[in-house]
């Protein structure tokens, strides 16, 4: 049994998680200290910021509701702070979604950004203290899940994949992504 508790914590599919959670935290608190005086550089640099906690929070996503998210449900004792952990979820992507048509000169791009990273601190905050240690300690199969989650990264994060920059806007388009608003431009 050991050899088979060693794998598991090497394979451990929360910690990949985790390291999502903690980036997007990064890229909320760089955005939270940038200044507004240099008009033009600010914006296009909070657009960049944005455009980044937006693919990675919808990626992130993506991967616990079709990967972590169904296993979870299977296996932990509360299985209903999965449902709440979805419609989490969704109401982060109707902010995603409200950003993605956005300028930063619009009164309410910050506090959007704001209300956003609000949001998945308190859902985070529910997962890595709740969520996660119930999975750890559940009897879901930690490779296999490691490896659907890996794979799908790869399938779905264009910077994971090799190949050049052009395959970027396709990725995008199939991730469900339609580049709108000041980000769209930034990125067209």
């Amino acid at each position: 049994m050991a050899p088979s508790a060693l794998s598991e914590a090497m394979t451990d599919p929360f910690e990949s998680l985790e390291q999502d959670h903690q980036d997007v935290d990064e890229l909320f608190d760089q955005f939270a200290q940038m200044e507004d005086d240099e008009e033009g550089e600010v914006d296009a640099a909070k657009i960049e910021i944005v455009e980044m906690i937006c693919q990675k929070l919808n990626l992130h996503a993506q991967l616990e509701e079709e990967i972590v998210y169904p296993e979870l449900q299977a296996v932990i004792d509360q299985p209903e702070l999965i449902d709440e952990a979805e419609a989490e979820h969704a109401a982060a992507k109707e902010l995603i979604a409200q950003l993605e048509t956005m300028d930063p000169s619009d009164p309410e791009f910050d506090s959007t950004v704001e209300l956003l990273a609000q949001s998945i601190r308190a859902h985070v905050a529910k997962e890595e203290s709740e969520i996660f240690p119930m999975g750890r300690e559940s009897s879901m199969d930690f490779s296999r899940v490691s490896a659907s989650l890996d794979a799908r990264r790869i399938e779905l994060d264009p910077e994971m994949d090799d190949s050049d920059d052009d395959d970027e806007e396709e990725s995008s388009s199939r991730s469900g992504r339609a580049p709108s608003g000041a980000m769209g431009r930034l990125a067209g």
